[in-house]
């Protein structure tokens, strides 16, 4: 066997080639150290105005993070506030970092949920309103970069249409007879969909649904979980959240009320149509809008039922009165 033996200049060519690589290497991790060490942790303060039952965050609710940073893509994660009393969200893993001082925009949600970290959007339903906090979906978009001394400051806006529903029993009506009356909705879209990085709702499908969600016995978990006595006022109010959706004159959004009036418990069923356009701050449309709270009141007595409905208010804390109007 005859064997080639090297000049020179090979050797040296191969030399070359080999401390090149070592180089590249050594540059590599100098790179990658000088980044992890130039990186800045982000903070985040996470601000509400109302949930669904108060305006203050609960020990362990959760939100979501979404951004990109440099070349890394955060997508969904979780931040909490372990105690409840603070604005100061921690991550429960894997924590975001600024990792050069471009700004980045941040967008973030509430309640997180586990689905949404392989996906944008979340199928859900509003049928089960005694588990009303699991869609009651809030929405922030905030910018943050590395030279800011303050937490990216998000502020969370109501993405759902909340209704409170005062049943009060006038003209003789005892509060025994409001206590047991049966209520609920019909031509109401029940299933939607929400997408985190947007903060868009959408509903699944066009107006069809009757939700009774007051006094259900077949379905218990229908019922609203959020009731205010007023044994004073002879009333009770129900607080629903519910998508939002537009209605027509010719499929409107309608109140199914059975009263018990019979002493052997017997309802008499009432439907109480509503046209949503004429409630003034509305815009003049027959819809149940985002970021709004509606609040109506049925008026019953031995013989009928009378819907009176209040002015909207951004559902917000609001010490604003308003003004009825007798539909």
């Amino acid at each position: 066997m005859i064997m080639k033996l090297m000049s020179n200049n090979q050797i040296m060519k191969a030399s070359f080639k080999y401390t090149l690589v070592i180089l590249t290497a050594i540059v590599s991790v100098i790179s990658c150290k000088k980044a992890e060490e130039n990186k800045s942790l982000a903070r985040f303060a996470c601000k509400i105005m109302t949930k669904v039952n108060d305006s203050a965050w609960e020990a362990g609710d959760s939100v979501g993070i979404s951004g990109i940073s440099g070349n890394r893509t955060y997508s969904n994660l979780c931040y909490t506030t372990p105690e409840g009393s603070s604005e100061d969200f921690s991550p429960t893993g894997e924590a975001i970092y600024y990792l050069d001082s471009d700004p980045v925009t941040f967008t973030a949600y509430y309640p997180w949920k586990a689905e949404l970290i392989e996906n944008q959007q979340f199928g859900f339903s509003v049928k089960k309103q005694s588990e009303m906090k699991a869609f009651d979906f809030l929405w922030a978009e905030a910018v943050g970069k590395k030279e800011d001394t303050n937490p990216v400051s998000f502020i969370f806006s109501h993405k759902m249409s909340q209704l409170v529903i005062t049943i009060k029993g006038v003209n003789g009506a005892e509060y025994d007879l409001v206590s047991r009356t049966v209520c609920g909705l019909s031509g109401i879209s029940t299933e939607g969909s929400f997408d985190r990085q947007t903060g868009k709702v959408s509903t699944a499908e066009a107006p069809s649904e009757t939700l009774i969600f007051i006094n259900n016995t077949e379905k218990p978990e229908y019922n609203t979980s959020v009731i205010k006595e007023n044994k004073k006022d002879n009333s009770i109010s129900y607080t629903t959240i519910l998508l939002p959706q537009e209605f027509s004159e010719a499929n409107p959004m309608t109140f199914q009320v059975d009263v018990p009036i019979f002493q052997d418990g017997t309802p008499v069923h009432y439907n109480v149509p509503i046209d949503l356009s004429q409630i003034q701050g509305n815009d003049g449309k027959n819809a149940l809008q985002g970021v709004y709270q509606y609040d109506i009141i049925l008026k019953i007595s031995n013989k009928s039922v009378t819907t009176t409905v209040t002015d909207i208010i951004p559902w917000i804390d609001s010490e604003e009165s308003s003004t009825e109007a007798t539909m």
